[in-house]
C-alpha cells in the first residue's frame, strides 16, 4: 500500500481545531481557578471527539477507544504546552 501525506491535510485541520478547543478550555479553567493538566484536556477532547470518525484516505483511523485515547492525550499535551506558555 502507497500513502501520499498530502491524504493528512483534511485531518491536520481537524485536529488543530480540536487543539484550539482544548487551549481555549484551559484558559476558561484557569481563568475560573481550576488547576489544570494535560489529562484534564485529555478528558475533555475525549468528550468533544465521541462522535469524531475521521478518516485517511477512506480509512477509518480511530478504531479503538485506546487508539481514541491516546490521540486526545497527545492534542491535549499540545493544547497544555501552547496554553501554559
Amino acid at each position: 500500500m502507497s500513502f501520499n501525506p498530502v491524504q493528512l491535510l483534511p485531518l491536520a485541520s481537524q485536529l488543530a481545531d480540536y487543539v484550539r478547543q482544548a487551549v481555549t478550555h484551559y484558559g476558561a479553567l484557569r481563568a475560573s481557578g481550576v488547576e489544570v493538566d494535560a489529562d484534564v484536556l485529555a478528558v475533555f477532547l475525549d468528550a468533544k471527539t465521541v462522535s469524531w470518525e475521521p478518516t485517511v484516505a477512506g480509512i477509518a483511523v480511530l478504531r479503538d477507544p485506546k487508539t481514541r485515547a491516546a490521540g486526545c492525550r497527545f492534542l491535549a499535551g499540545i493544547a497544555f504546552a501552547i496554553g501554559g506558555s
